[in-house]
């Protein structure tokens, strides 16, 4: 999906209708859409190219385009909302696995500290 998307380069020619698709970015926007079903955070992602990532997808064309505008953007951001000491912390665990954490931690009675 990255590669149909753009989101990653592949070495490698999709075609619609006769159109290749990967080497059109218009076409592709045109023709190829992506709904994720939840905002997949990846592992190894540090909340600064987390951010990098959404600004890939979502930011205008001119400042998605210009990696220093995109990077000023993420930078703004950052500091909107107070993460300027967190950009190098990894952004989240999947929203599954954190999901079943908070479940589990429901579930479990409360121990009473030994004192």
């Amino acid at each position: 999906m990255d590669a149909v998307t753009g989101f990653e380069k592949a070495h490698a020619t999709i075609t619609y209708n006769g159109i290749d698709l990967y080497a059109d970015e218009e076409a592709r926007k045109t023709f190829v859409k992506l709904v994720p079903q939840y905002v997949n955070l990846r592992d190894i992602y540090t909340v600064f190219h987390t951010l990098e990532d959404a600004g890939r997808l979502f930011l205008p064309e001119d400042i998605r385009n210009d990696r220093k505008k995109r990077k000023q953007r993420v930078e703004e951001v950052l500091s909107l909302f107070g993460l300027q000491n967190d950009r190098r912390r990894r952004a989240a665990r999947s929203k599954q696995h954190q999901m079943g954490h908070d479940r589990h931690r429901a579930c479990r009675p409360e121990r009473k500290k030994r004192g």
